[in-house]
């Protein structure tokens, strides 16, 4: 499950979320590639994950449809 928490310097108020999920083949990021479909807080890893590094990643929108993103949650 990914988490995170939301605080915006500019006091605007989170108003969606969108979620990525990756697979890659080192904690540096080697042949990074999103996980098709895999866009919730939860993902349940598959055969195709085995030996490889999972990452996470959200993009915020807040109350002005602005997108903040944030990786490696």
């Amino acid at each position: 499950m990914g988490k995170y928490d939301f605080d915006d310097a500019m006091g605007r108020i989170e108003n969606g979320t969108i979620y990525k999920w990756y697979r890659q083949d080192d904690e540096d990021g080697l042949n990074r590639s999103v996980i098709e479909g895999a866009d919730e807080s939860t993902y349940t890893l598959t055969e195709n994950e085995i030996g490889k590094y999972i990452d996470f990643s959200v993009q915020v929108a807040v109350e002005d449809d602005i997108f903040v993103s944030v990786f490696d949650v």
